[in-house]
């Protein structure tokens, strides 16, 4: 169900072209910006209201950046060209900076092998931190059709992948920055 590239495989190179790709696609793509622009939180207000979605801080936008997005910046700029340089610009950073991959399979795309692979990436998730191991999803190859055949084809999958997580140590483990919903407005 899991496997392990690290950084300098010839698998982890796949995984980095193909993840390039997806993503300069999905910026090519108005409706998957459109939809990527209603989870989008930049502003205060916004973050404290929906607790979801992405803020700047989750992007990794902080400082004089983030301050600057927050200030200038709404859900109609991320549809923007200079959004999705920005945005790919650092996707290509993401990917030269890493120790990893993780990626989890489910032998189909039933319900039942679903939760397993879900139960499996938290379960990694926790052993994570117990470790000092970031995790950054990156599942835009796995979202594109055309890169996911390829992802199967090249690495020779023989079951359905469902995660892939780039894998870094970390000296320090951060705090969340993304904001959690009190449990009480989501369970009925």
């Amino acid at each position: 169900r899991v496997k392990f590239f690290p950084k300098k495989s010839q698998q982890s190179r796949i995984i980095e072209d193909l993840t390039l790709t997806a993503t300069e696609n999905q910026f090519k793509n108005r409706k998957i910006m459109e939809e990527l622009s209603e989870w989008i939180r930049l502003d205060s207000d916004e973050i404290e209201k929906w607790q979801d979605g992405l803020n700047p801080e989750t992007m990794e936008i902080t400082g004089l950046a983030g301050l600057w997005v927050r200030m200038f910046y709404d859900t109609s700029s991320v549809i923007t060209e200079s959004f999705a340089e920005s945005t790919i610009d650092s996707t290509k950073e993401q990917l030269s900076s890493y120790g990893g991959w993780l990626l989890i399979s489910s032998s189909d795309n039933s319900y039942s092998e679903l939760l397993k692979a879900g139960r499996s990436m938290e379960a990694m998730f926790i052993r994570a931190a117990e470790n000092k191991l970031g995790f950054h999803i990156m599942i835009q190859l796995l979202q594109e059709e055309e890169t996911k055949n390829k992802l199967i084809r090249m690495l020779q999958l023989k079951e359905e992948p469902q995660f892939l997580i780039r894998l870094s140590h970390l000296e320090e483990y951060p705090e969340s920055v993304s904001p959690r919903r009190d449990l009480t407005k989501i369970i009925i």
